[in-house]
């Protein structure tokens, strides 16, 4: 029986080192297309950046939150433009997939 992972730091740290010590995952880890809002809590695999102003809203691997979210919803919504994003229009988002633990 496997239960979901909570995604504490010890756990992040060793499914970090295992795809980053694997040359057979050179790509990283496994990563999944969900719709935006679905996104939320989720870590990312992408770099989101929204410009203006050029700082970056969530790094490969950090948590997406609504409030980041939200704020580059409102960067598009001015005409500003989300470096990094797959989807241009923010509809969906690239994620980490779930993993579990066995």
């Amino acid at each position: 029986m496997s239960e979901k992972c909570s995604c504490d730091p010890e756990c992040l740290a060793l499914l970090a080192c295992s795809w980053a010590c694997s040359s057979d995952n050179w790509q990283g880890p496994p990563r999944g297309r969900v719709p935006a809002d679905a996104a939320v809590g989720r870590l990312s695999a992408e770099l989101l950046c929204p410009y203006p102003p050029g700082v970056p809203v969530a790094l490969p691997g950090e948590a997406l939150t609504a409030e980041g979210l939200t704020a580059l919803r409102a960067v598009l919504a001015a005409g500003g433009k989300v470096t990094g994003a797959a989807d241009e229009s923010l509809g969906t988002l690239l994620v980490i997939a779930e993993h579990t633990r066995t």
